[in-house]
């Protein structure tokens, strides 16, 4: 469901409109001002939306944003808060990477439940069907919040329309590698998988929440080679997320660490702030404190 906006003049303190006021004055002051688009019901508090190709004073912006709360994911999960510099920040991309089988899907199953105490969230899986799924969660044990739901679709758009009928505060895509999606310029399909698909997928996703000031946070899962490295395009996924986070562990050892990834706009990328360690038990992800770590568990 698309949000409900009104419309502000940035030179007068007159009532909001639900129309836009384009080419023409403001009906209370007269005066030439660029508009202000904010959601219904905010208070007049709400971020600015600027348009594409709307020229505006930078003064206009600085004058009426207003700090964005993060979502907070809290309880066991709260070094991952500190990794990410204080929390989710609403119209962020984040690319969570790291070798097959190390618990990619089940870290972010556990943030989806946490955070689902407070927000809807949604869970986009391509790999596996949601009984698998289910499965796995069922391990872990406890019982998932109604707020936490799940879907298993590949196409872009599909996921995207759902993000917005089910409202979803945090969403999670497993993974960037299964999306489905067609070139901007020829609408033909792409390969699932290829490095045009993946940068294609990243930059509709990170276009898509960034658009009217939205207020979703998305996490994309993404696979690594053999070697180590990101699977597709790593300049244009690097350009296109706001995080990296690398999640990795050895096969054989139950220990986990999680790690920004060389950019992070909202936090560290080196340091002791920069990384977690958990533990994978039967009930889930435990997390370590830092003192009873060992620095070997960090892959160079």
């Amino acid at each position: 469901m698309a949000p409900a906006w009104k419309y502000f003049c940035r030179g007068c303190p007159g009532p909001g409109r639900d129309e836009r006021w384009d080419d023409q004055p403001c009906p209370n002051c007269g005066g030439w001002w660029s508009i202000i688009a904010r959601r219904a019901g905010d208070g007049g508090t709400g971020r600015v939306a600027v348009e594409d190709g709307e020229r505006i004073s930078l003064c206009h912006i600085s004058e009426n944003v207003v700090e964005v709360p993060r979502y907070v994911i809290g309880g066991d999960l709260a070094s991952v808060d500190r990794v990410l510099g204080g929390g989710l920040v609403p119209g962020s991309l984040t690319l969570l990477a790291g070798p097959p089988g190390v618990g990619k899907s089940s870290l972010t199953l556990a943030l989806l439940q946490q955070l689902a105490q407070s927000l809807r969230v949604l869970y986009a899986v391509g790999e596996e069907s949601l009984m698998r799924v289910s499965e796995r969660a069922a391990r872990f044990g406890g019982k998932f919040h109604e707020r936490l739901e799940v879907i298993r679709q590949t196409e872009l758009d599909e996921i995207l329309f759902h993000v917005e009928d089910a409202q979803a505060k945090v969403v999670v895509i497993d993974s960037v590698q299964t999306l489905a999606c067609s070139s901007q310029r020829s609408g033909e399909d792409l390969d699932q998988g290829s490095a045009a698909s993946i940068s294609v997928a990243m930059r509709t996703i990170a276009d898509h929440i960034q658009k009217d000031a939205q207020d979703v946070a998305v996490i994309a899962i993404g696979h690594v080679t053999q070697d180590g490295s990101i699977s597709g395009p790593r300049s244009g996924l690097l350009h296109a997320v706001d995080c990296v986070l690398y999640f990795d562990g050895k096969p054989q050892e139950t220990r986990r660490v999680l790690r920004a990834d060389g950019k992070n706009r909202f936090g560290a990328t080196a340091g002791p702030e920069a990384v977690a360690y958990f533990e994978m038990t039967p009930q889930g992800l435990i997390a370590v404190p830092e003192a009873d770590t060992q620095p070997a568990a960090v892959n160079a």
